[in-house]
């Protein structure tokens, strides 16, 4: 698939929800753009039903500590195996999250990056900035993806690097809502550069978190 065409594409990452998500999840498809630029959508259904008491995850258990451990082992967002496998590093340039290196394995038939890589970025620069403004709350949260948008601007060439910031207000207010209904979303912003510094990509990715 090329960055630069019409797409529909439902992104998601199984580690990450098995490691993170009690929740059922369905994925519905939306409307993509045809004219000048391209989208891709995916929807994620609200986790609106709580897990099932485990006895197994009692604080004092064996399996709720290597639980705990294994959940402390990927808040990397790097370490994440789909994320290893891709390559996915943090990015040494300034005001950028995450990058992925150059490489024809990245490439297209036109010989850009991928549109998939280009979209597995931005969505782990989201999972990185969220994590870095509320990850002390890791064992107490469940983050999944429930949306993702994005817009191609332009075929990256080479190493590509994301950016992404959540404000002082939009933290509060998720810290509000998690505090006082037990769930609560965010929409984040990412922006994606290749190593000529052309802005090949827009996506906005919309997280729920539950409380545990």
């Amino acid at each position: 698939m090329a960055g630069t065409g019409s797409s529909r594409h439902i992104h998601t990452e199984a580690a990450f929800r098995e490691a993170w998500s009690p929740f059922p999840i369905e994925a519905t498809p939306n409307k993509t753009d045809a004219g000048n630029g391209s989208y891709g959508i995916c929807h994620v259904s609200d986790a609106s039903r709580s897990p099932s008491p485990d006895p197994k995850r009692s604080p004092n258990s064996a399996a709720s500590l290597a639980n705990k451990n294994q959940r402390i082992a990927i808040m990397d967002i790097t370490k994440l195996p789909f994320n290893q496998f891709i390559g996915v590093e943090h990015s040494q340039r300034e005001s950028f999250v995450l990058s992925l290196p150059a490489g024809d394995h990245y490439t297209n038939h036109l010989g850009t990056v991928h549109a998939g890589a280009l979209m597995a970025l931005a969505e782990a620069t989201s999972g990185e900035v969220l994590l870095r403004a509320i990850g002390h709350f890791a064992e107490t949260i469940v983050p999944v993806v429930r949306r993702f948008e994005c817009k191609f601007r332009k075929p990256a060439t080479g190493s590509i690097t994301a950016r992404a910031a959540i404000s002082d207000s939009a933290r509060d207010q998720l810290l509000s809502d998690i505090s006082t209904k037990r769930r609560g979303s965010i929409e984040i912003t990412v922006d994606i550069h290749d190593e000529a510094d052309l802005h090949c990509l827009s996506a906005t990715v919309e997280w729920f978190i539950a409380q545990r």
